[in-house]
């Protein structure tokens, strides 16, 4: 596959497995590779906090899958060292901007198979990606 392809199937991975069911305080949520190659998630709370994560493929280094029953688990991207943008908005504790070493997406149905493949697209695009 190529660099479009790739992204197209990581993003359709990430999105078909994603738990929005995970929170039930959770309002909405974004989750995606963009084309200039950023993976950014995004969660917003019903009392309107907002959480926003988001780090360049190019600081990718892997990604681990935790089960935590036959369904479910969650999916972690790390980076190589704290490259993950961690920003809350409208929190009642303040706004806060941090940075972090990985970012956990909350998930379900995927399958190890999957997750495997989702790494070696990631790695794949971390090698090879080009933008727009």
């Amino acid at each position: 596959m190529d660099e479009q392809q790739w992204l197209v199937w990581c993003n359709k991975c990430l999105l078909q497995s994603y738990n929005y069911f995970a929170a039930t305080n959770i309002k909405k949520s974004d989750l995606n590779i963009t084309y200039d190659g950023f993976v950014r998630y995004r969660k917003i709370y019903q009392n309107g906090k907002q959480e926003y994560f988001s780090f360049h493929l190019h600081r990718f280094k892997d990604l681990d899958f935790q089960p935590d029953n036959a369904d479910g688990g969650k999916l972690n991207l790390h980076t190589i060292g704290s490259d993950v943008i961690v920003q809350t908005y409208t929190d009642p504790n303040g706004d806060i901007d941090s940075m972090a070493t990985a970012l956990t997406i909350p998930v379900r149905g995927l399958l190890p198979a999957q997750a495997d493949s989702l790494k070696m697209g990631l790695l794949y695009l971390k090698a090879n990606f080009k933008g727009r």
